[in-house]
């Protein structure tokens, strides 16, 4: 349902230049191999089981020394802010159904560096920070 309202918002706001737009396990994209110079992957890897083979599929269809952009939350500083969020009218609750992992950046870095080399990790908001962001080259 989000990519046929992704697309519905496209055509009514006139975009030319469509995506292509593909829904695929991250485990097994339909992609051929070397095809992407840059990936972006926000706030999925909480949700992917098999972080190993979703991570070497990435590999898979990135060019060698291509960049992977990684995001994904630090769970236990978000969850002090949810009372917060529930007082301006956000539904929180959803996020404790389908937030299956709380991945530390070490464990995703470690099992990134199969694949990546690391290049920088950051923590952020600065002040009190809710989400890992990594970014990293493909090794192959």
């Amino acid at each position: 349902p989000a990519l046929k309202k992704f697309k519905r918002i496209l055509e009514r706001e006139g975009y030319t230049q469509k995506p292509v737009i593909k829904q695929a396990f991250i485990q097994y994209m339909p992609f051929k191999d070397n095809s992407f110079d840059i990936g972006i992957c926000t706030e999925v890897i909480e949700h992917t089981v098999e972080l190993d083979l979703a991570f070497k599929e990435m590999s898979r269809i990135l060019k060698k020394d291509g960049t992977l952009v990684i995001t994904f939350p630090i769970e236990k500083q978000r969850d002090k802010i949810y009372p917060i969020a529930r007082l301006l009218g956000m539904n929180v609750n959803v996020l404790k159904e389908v937030t299956f992992f709380d991945y530390s950046s070490e464990v995703i870095i470690e099992k990134l560096k199969k694949n990546f080399t690391i290049k920088k990790s950051y923590k952020f908001p600065m002040i009190f920070p809710i989400t890992n962001l990594i970014v990293c080259e493909n090794k192959k």
